[in-house]
Order: structure tokens, then C-alpha cells, then sequence
């Protein structure tokens, strides 16, 4: 019995795995299997075992359905593709064999990573992309990186066991590694290739990554195990068509036919993300946008928010607990129907504010988050103020992380809404519609998401002579019910009061602690510490761990330290060590730096200084090596140091085989005290053949000294090597500029003087 053309799309998404088949009139039926992730190790993952069987299970549920409409067997398929949860980590060995648990996008362990890589290819890495943990990884040296020979994602890898072909959609592979136009960015590969944590390595980005192939061309054929893989009864003959695998981002967007220049398009689930196709590409690059590529290559701004439904899912729960209790008989749609029409209700100023992070948030600098309410004590708390401030929630983050689009003059004629909300017509799409003061699209099928657009994908391998926006016009949307909604201009400016306000709050998100009875009494130290250990990697002050701040609390008589050798990316608050000012450990399951008693002869010796900052900076090292103090050629050194930054002798060897830290830190007291200097007027010391230290008031200080220090030492030596018969500056010019921020005088700034 001959079937119809069929063409399956398959996507993994983060809560459920589904099957959507079409034929050449449309969709013919689904299938879908639910899942959740794990955290393993302190990572969100989903066990290999876990993926195969709920891939299978979302099959075998397409199946019967497909059996219970047509009364036939599922067995021929012309194409098929794969689309899943973008970004992520699938690191492989010579034998296609995964070395770690799949990382999810979720992951924000990356931080560290992200940000240097940012700062070194000046264009946004965000912390879920694949470049991103790979980096992370070379930082954290993990034992796998030994047998890595190939990485992926977890649409690619399910492509591989398909088909045997190890290859990616273009929109997919850019959320793994920057692309210029059609392939992996090249300048970008050579100066990742180039950093120091790569040298230790013996594989090439280009070694490893995937080859990259336009929607249209072909992925490979399902081979008789990938046939089985699917479906392991044996019904589903191989050799069908593999189009290139794709990310769940450009899927949405063939889904929503949303792939045009100044159109977008808004997916809303367990997550968020806006798309908007450009029309040029941006002349920055901004923290709360990736730059992607739709799967025919085109540049796509790309704002992503981590929290979307989950949190209102879970006060919707409520609800059907309430119908429980009262013998209410009523479906799910019917109650998100009936409160989200109570929400419409509510036309004045909202005053009941929703947090709905269960996750952190890059945009907002959210590491961790947690769910929270807030309200004004005038506030009406009726079901339709809070149901709307729970709506209103779920898009605030994409809101804020739009910003960068209006600095940009980046113009948006629509954007096409699909996702699960939008069944409970006029609500979500009116909302959404009038807070970003955008007409919103919704088409009868959007809600089928990525895996109809992978479907859509799979089909469009036979029409590849037209283009894809073509084919989606001609042949899928022609006859497509849409409906078109415009912003309201008072629900407009209802909304942006409610976000100006839920912005004022953030702060709460951001240093909210939880009580404990076992909270340390020197809690608040070592937060202070830890947070400046890490602000030495962020300002790239430290390689690997060579590197230290500390800083005293007087009163109680102890010092805060890093703990020793440990590595930055996975040291935590409770891994700071406090000792006494003899050195014994107070608190802390960890040995204390080895500049320990470097540290105690500072704080011993000047009462003034509360925090001090050890590391081998380069240009700064580079004065110590050459035993030359670094002199004031200019306003940006007076504005810090007063004089010359002096580098104090090298040790003898007699100091060192004493006690070489506690003697390296008298030699830096010995100098200020035959020089007469001040330590906060001269918060800098360089050792001759060995690094500088910083001291201040406090360690935030310290690392801002420490920054400093570095830049006016890259200065001044390009000065001098500009023009070596430099003189220094006039010393009214150090005073005029060292004194108006420093003293009982100076006027510079709020007030915050030494």
C-alpha cells in the first residue's frame, strides 16, 4: 500500500520531546514524550539512556496515532530532521562516543568563559553557546579534553546516530561558534586558537566542530541502525532524507514564516527568546543579544531570557488545587482561559510585582534565581491585578534585553507569536502586542513550533530550487489563517509603569541570601572576598590561580584569603579560608594562600590598610623583572598613585630560606617605612623579581588598585618605549590630580575620599 509523502520533523525540546508529520496539505498528525532535565554534578543534564527512550517514546506515540487516523503502519517517510534545545556541550571521542553528560543551555557555570571570549572577539558569547563551555572546560583543565576529537550539539548528535553524516544546520552551528556569513568565523578561530589555555591542547576548532549545510541540502540518509534507533519494532525503512539538523530558534522561525528582514518572532515557553531577522548587521555587540543565523544563513539578532511559564505554571497549579477541593470539573485550557480573561479586566496601575526566576538570567547579571512577589502596601490584590502581573512576567527580561535593538534604529514591522500561551486567544497576543508596542502575528498552526518548522524543513528539501521564504509563502502559508493584533496604547503605558517599577526591585534578586541558624559570623568577609578573587579573573589580572586577595575585619581580629591553588571558576564563598593574625586557620576546610604571611605583615604593619591584592599582571611583572619603579607620566597614574609606583628590592636568600612570605612582606613594609610613604596615598609596591601587591581600605579597593596599576604600567611602558627620554609630569599636575580625588579637599566624585 503506496503512503503519502511524509515528511516528519523531530524536535527536542526542554520539557518534551515532539513528532510532528506532514503531508503535502498539511499536518498530519503528532507524537510527544515528557521529560525533564537532571542536575548532575551540579549541571543540568539528560542521561543518554533517557534521551534514546523518550525519543522512541515520542515516535511510538506518533505511530499509533498515525495507525488510529489512517489505519496504516507508519514504515516510508520521504525526510526527516532533527531540531532540538540550541547551544549546549556534546563533546565526543575519536569513536563518536560522548566523554561527558550532555550540558544544556541551562548551564550558567560558564561565566568566567563567556565573558573573555566576548572581550577577546568584541562580539557576544553568551553562556550557553558551545564555544562557551568548551572554553570553560580548557579553563577548569577537565581530564576529558585529553580524548576530545569532535563536539556537537544534541540535535547534531542524534543526526549522527541517524545517519552517520556529523554535520549541522547553519542557524544550529551558530549558536556554537560565531559564523561570517556561511561558515565559522575565521579571525575568531585564529585568536581563540591563540589563547594561552588552547596551547595545552592537540585539537583545532576545525577539527572538531561540524560541517555546516544550508536548509535545502542534504544531511545524509537514515541508515538501517538510525531506522532502528527511531523505531526499534523494525517498521520504519531506512534511506529516507536527513535534512541538516537545526536549533529550536530558527525552526520557530520557519514555523512562524518570520524569516523576512524586519520581521520577528516570539517563542514563549519554558524559556523565552525573540528573533529578529536584520537588515544590516549592528555596529556593537551587546550583552543581552546573539547574533545567530536563520537556516538559510541569514544575520538574526537573538534575545534570550532563561524563565518564561514554569513559574506560572506553578501558581496555575493553585488553581486547579482550589477546583479539586471544591469538586470544580473543568479542564486545564478552561482555567488558564477563565484567569487570563480575569486579567484582561485590569485596566489601572499594577502594583504587585512577580519575579519569576527559577533560573539565573545573563541579561539582568542574575546568577542564581528565586522566585518572588512583591507588593505596594496600596495595592488592590485582586485576582485580576495578580494574574496580570504574572503575565506580565513572563516577558519583562526579553522587554529589557530589547534595548539594544531601539540603540541600534533597528526597525520591526511584526513579530509572529507562537507557543503554548497563545491557545487562550486574545490574551497573550493583546499583551504581548501592546507591551513591546509591536503588532503581534499568530497563525493557526504556530503553535506546533519548532518541531512543524523542522517538518516544514524536511519537506523543503524537494522544493530547494525556490527559496525557503518562497516556499513558505507559496506553499505553506498561502492559505494559512493568521491573525493580526495591535498594541493598545494605554495597555502600552500601563506596562512600561509596571516595568519601571519591577526594575527598581531587581537589586532584591541580586543580594538576596537565604537565613540560616549556621550562617558564619564572618559571612559578610568572605562574600567580600570571594567576589574580589573573582573580580581578578574578570579583569584578567590572573592566569590559572596565580593570584590572591584578602582583606581584615579589625574588630573581630581575623583575615579572609583564597584558599590555595584553587581554581577561580570553581571556588565557592564557603571555600574562603579566615585565620588569625598568627595565620591559624578560624574557619574554612582549606589551606590558605601560600602569600599568607605576606598579607600579615601588611595588615601588621599599617592599620590603614583593610585589604591587599597579589597578582602577576603582565606589563606590571614586567616592571618588577626589570627592577624599575613605574613613574608618573600622566593624569591617569596621579589620579590613583602618589609619585612614582616604586619596586622595592628582590629577596635575599637568606629572607627566603628563613620564611620567605613572611619576609617578602617585610621587605615591602621595610620600604615604605625608610621612604616615609603612605599606603593608601601609594597603594601599589612592585618586588624586583617577583609581582606586584595593591592595598587599600578594603579588597574591593585593592582590586580596583590592582586594575589600575596594570593599566598605568601598559602606559608607561609604550610611553617609554615611544619616546625613552620621557620625563615625567610636572609634579602640579600629580598634586592638581591626585589631590582633587584623595583627602580633606578633594571634590571629585559623590564624597566616597580616602
Amino acid at each position: 500500500m503506496v503512503q503519502d509523502n511524509l515528511y516528519l520533523g523531530i524536535e527536542l525540546g526542554s520539557t518534551r520531546i515532539k513528532c510532528v508529520l506532514l503531508n503535502d496539505d498539511g499536518v498530519v498528525c503528532n507524537g510527544f514524550s515528557d521529560w525533564e532535565n537532571e542536575l548532575i554534578n551540579n549541571l543540568y543534564t539528560y542521561r543518554y539512556e533517557v534521551i534514546t527512550n523518550k525519543i522512541q517514546e515520542a515516535y511510538h506515540n506518533l505511530k499509533e496515532n498515525y495507525f488510529l487516523k489512517t489505519k496504516k503502519t507508519l514504515t516510508d517517510i520521504k525526510s526527516i530532521g532533527i531540531s532540538g534545545m540550541m547551544h549546549g556541550y556534546l563533546p565526543l571521542d575519536k569513536n563518536y562516543q560522548p566523554l561527558t553528560f550532555f550540558r544544556t543551555w541551562r548551564n550558567t557555570n560558564t561565566s568566567v568563559a563567556a565573558e573573555k571570549l566576548s572581550r577577546l572577539f568584541s562580539f557576544n558569547i553568551p553562556e550557553r553557546w558551545s564555544i562557551a563551555h568548551l572554553y570553560q572546560a580548557m579553563i577548569d583543565q577537565e581530564d576529558h579534553l585529553k580524548s576530545l576529537e569532535k563536539l556537537t550539539t544534541l540535535s547534531g548528535y542524534i543526526h549522527y546516530l541517524l545517519t552517520g553524516h556529523f554535520v549541522l544546520g547553519v542557524g544550529e552551528a551558530s549558536g556554537m561558534f560565531p559564523l561570517n556569513g556561511h561558515d565559522y568565523d575565521e579571525k575568531m578561530i585564529s585568536l581563540f586558537e591563540r589563547t594561552e589555555e588552547n596551547k595545552n591542547y592537540h585539537f583545532s576548532l576545525h577539527s572538531i566542530f561540524p560541517k555546516i549545510l544550508l536548509c535545502g541540502e542534504e544531511g545524509g540518509r537514515l541508515t538501517e541502525s538510525g531506522a532502528l534507533y527511531l523505531d526499534p519494532q523494525g517498521d520504519l525503512k531506512p534511506g529516507s532524507v536527513l535534512v541538516p539538523p537545526e536549533g529550536d530558534a530558527g525552526t520557530g522561525m520557519v514555523a512562524t514564516n518570520s524569516l523576512k528582514e524586519r520581521k520577528g518572532n516570539i517563542s514563549v515557553g519554558t524559556s523565552i527568546f525573540l528573533m529578529v531577522v536584520l537588515e544590516k548587521n549592528l555596529k556593537n555587540y551587546y550583552h543581552s543579544l546573539d547574533i545567530v543565523a536563520t537556516p538559510e544563513g541569514k544575520p538574526t539578532a537573538m534575545v534570550h531570557a532563561n524563565n518564561c511559564s514554569s513559574d506560572l505554571n506553578k501558581w496555575l497549579n493553585l488553581f486547579k488545587e482550589y477546583d479539586k477541593v471544591n469538586n470544580i470539573e473543568r479542564k486545564a485550557d478552561e482555567r488558564y482561559a477563565a484567569l487570563f480573561n480575569e486579567a484582561m479586566k485590569y485596566q489601572e496601575d499594577i502594583k504587585v510585582y512577580n519575579y519569576n526566576f527559577f533560573s539565573g538570567e545573563p541579561i539582568l547579571s542574575l546568577e542564581d534565581g528565586r522566585p518572588m512577589v512583591i507588593r505596594e502596601k496600596d495595592d488592590k490584590f485582586s485576582l485580576s491585578e495578580f494574574t496580570l502581573s504574572l503575565l506580565y512576567s513572563t516577558f519583562n527580561v526579553i522587554a529589557i534585553g530589547m534595548d539594544p535593538l531601539k540603540e541600534e534604529n533597528v526597525n520591526i514591522d511584526a513579530l509572529v507569536g507562537h507557543g503554548g500561551l497563545f491557545k487562550t486567544k486574545n490574551v497573550i497576543s493583546s499583551l504581548l502586542a501592546s507591551a513591546l508596542n509591536t503588532p503581534l502575528i499568530t497563525y493557526e498552526h504556530a503553535n506546533e513550533g519548532g518541531p512543524y518548522g523542522m517538518a516544514l524543513l524536511a519537506r523543503y528539501y524537494f522544493y530547494h530550487d525556490m527559496s525557503l521564504e518562497d516556499f513558505l509563502d507559496n506553499k505553506v502559508f498561502n492559505e494559512e489563517k493568521k491573525t493580526i493584533t495591535n498594541p493598545d496604547l494605554s495597555r502600552h503605558e500601563q506596562y512600561l509603569k509596571y516595568l519601571e517599577e519591577f526594575k527598581k526591585y531587581l537589586n532584591l534578586q541580586k543580594n538576596f541570601t537565604l537565613p540560616s541558624a549556621n550562617v558564619s559570623p564572618y559571612q559578610e568577609l568572605k562574600e567580600r572576598v570571594y567576589k574580589a578573587n573573582l573580580d581578578l579573573v574578570k579583569h584578567n589580572l590572573v592566569v590559572l590561580t596565580w593570584g590572591n586577595a584578602s582583606e581584615i575585619d579589625r574588630e573581630k581580629g581575623v583575615i579572609a584569603i583564597k584558599p590555595s591553588g584553587v581554581d577561580y571558576s570553581k571556588m565557592t564563598v564557603d571555600d574562603i579560608v579566615v585565620v588569625d593574625l598568627n595565620g591559624k586557620v578560624i574557619e574554612g576546610k582549606l589551606k590558605p594562600s601560600s602569600d599568607l604571611k605576606t598579607h600579615i605583615e601588611i595588615y601588621k604593619a599599617f592599620n590603614s590598610i583593610n585589604g591587599v591584592v597579589h597578582t602577576h599582571s603582565t606589563f606590571a611583572v614586567a616592571f618588577c623583572q626589570a627592577g624599575k619603579d613605574i613613574k608618573c607620566y600622566g593624569t591617569t597614574h596621579a589620579d590613583y598613585f602618589y609619585g612614582p609606583i616604586p619596586c622595592a628590592r628582590t629577596i635575599t636568600k637568606e629572607e627566603i630560606d628563613e620564611d620567605y612570605e613572611k619576609n617578602t612582606g617585610k621587605v615591602i613594609v621595610e620600604y615604605f617605612k625608610e621612604h616615609n610613604l603612605d599606603p593608601l596615598a601609594m597603594g601599589a609596591v612592585l618586588l624586583k623579581n617577583h609581582g606586584p601587591f595593591t592595598f587599600a581600605k578594603n579588597a574591593a579597593k585593592a582590586v580596583e588598585n590592582a586594575v589600575v596599576l596594570e593599566e598605568v604600567a601598559k602606559m608607561a611602558y609604550l610611553s617609554e618605549t615611544l619616546s625613552p627620554k620621557i620625563e615625567e609630569a610636572n609634579k602640579y599636575i600629580q598634586d592638581k590630580h591626585y589631590f582633587r580625588k584623595h583627602g580633606k579637599n578633594a571634590y571629585y566624585g559623590q564624597g566616597d575620599h580616602q
